[in-house]
C-alpha cells in the first residue's frame, strides 16, 4: 500500500512513543518524495536528525534545523508561509481553485513539522525567560504559521507531516486535528491517545495500540477506517543514502503493508 502525496491532497499526523517506528516511517515518506525533482521539503526539525540531511537541497531557508535558536524556526516556518501566500495569489491570477500539477518551478512542497509539541513547549520556554511582550513571542507564532499551513496549503500543493509522541488537543486543537485526512498511530501508551486520532476505532484494536511492536500501528486515510498496518523497516543508513543519491528510494513509497 503507498501514499500518494499527489493526488491524495492531505496532512499526515504521525503519533507514537520513542521507538515504536514513527521515526522510520517518515523517513520512507521523505525518500520517496525526494526522488521526485519537482518536490521541495520544509519544516522544523530541533533535533536535526530529519532535516540535517537536506541541508544542501533547494529552498534551505525554508527548513529549520537547530533547537537552540527558536528564532530560526519561526524564519523558516515564515519563508513558508510567504510562499502559501504567493500561492494564493497565483490562484487568483490563473482562475483556478487549486493546484494539481507540479513541477520544479512550483513543486509540491513538504512541511516537517519534527517532534512539534516539543517545539511548542521549547518556545514557550524561550519566550518566558527572554520576557518577550505579546506581538514578539516565538510560540504564538508558530501556532498562527501552522494553524494557516494547515487550513489553507493543501489545495495549493502544501502537504503538513506533524510528528509527535502525543497528538493533544494542547497543542493540535480539534479544528487544526480535522484537516489531517491521514492519521498515522505507532504504539502510544493509553487508549486516550488513540481516540485523539482515531475516534471510532473499536475498542479492541484501539486497546491492543500500547502492546504493538516496533513499526506496527494504526493507519486511517480519506475514506478508510483505522486498520493495523506493518510499516516497512527503513534505516537511517538508507534514508542518508537516499538523500544523498547513493542509491534508489528502494521502494521507498510503500509506506506501510496489510
Amino acid at each position: 500500500m503507498t501514499l500518494d502525496l499527489v493526488s491524495e491532497a492531505s496532512h499526515i499526523l504521525v503519533q507514537g512513543q520513542t521507538r515504536s517506528g514513527k521515526s522510520a516511517f517518515v523517513m520512507r515518506l521523505l525518500a520517496a518524495a525526494l526522488d521526485s525533482s519537482s518536490v521541495v521539503v520544509a519544516g522544523a526539525d530541533p533535533s536535526g536528525v530529519l532535516l540535517n540531511p537536506l541541508r544542501d537541497h533547494l529552498r534551505p531557508d525554508w527548513r529549520s534545523i537547530t533547537g537552540a535558536d527558536i528564532g530560526a524556526h519561526v524564519a523558516a516556518l515564515d519563508a513558508v508561509v510567504a510562499e502559501l501566500d504567493r500561492r494564493l495569489r497565483l490562484l487568483l491570477e490563473l482562475e483556478q481553485d487549486k493546484i494539481e500539477t507540479f513541477t520544479p518551478d512550483v513543486p509540491l512542497v513538504l512541511v516537517v513539522l519534527e517532534e512539534y509539541p516539543g517545539l511548542i513547549a521549547a518556545a514557550e520556554d524561550d519566550d518566558a525567560a527572554s520576557g518577550r511582550r505579546a506581538g514578539q513571542r516565538f510560540a504564538p507564532a508558530i501556532r498562527r504559521n501552522v494553524s494557516r499551513l494547515v487550513r489553507e496549503s493543501a489545495k495549493v500543493g502544501f502537504r503538513i507531516v506533524t510528528i509527535a509522541q502525543r497528538a493533544d488537543a494542547a497543542v493540535l486543537g480539534g479544528n487544526e486535528r480535522s484537516n489531517y485526512a491521514v492519521r498515522v498511530t505507532l504504539r502510544v501508551d493509553n487508549q486516550e491517545a488513540v481516540r485523539m486520532l482515531h475516534p471510532f476505532c473499536p475498542a479492541q484494536l484501539a486497546d491492543a495500540v500500547h502492546t504493538f511492536p516496533q513499526g506496527v500501528g494504526l493507519y486511517q486515510g480519506p475514506g478508510r477506517s483505522a486498520q493495523r498496518v506493518d510499516f516497512p523497516s527503513f534505516t537511517y543508513a538508507s534514508y542518508l543514502g537516499t538523500v544523498r543519491g547513493g542509491m534508489g528510494p528502494s521502494r521507498a513509497g510503500e509506506v506501510m503493508t496489510r
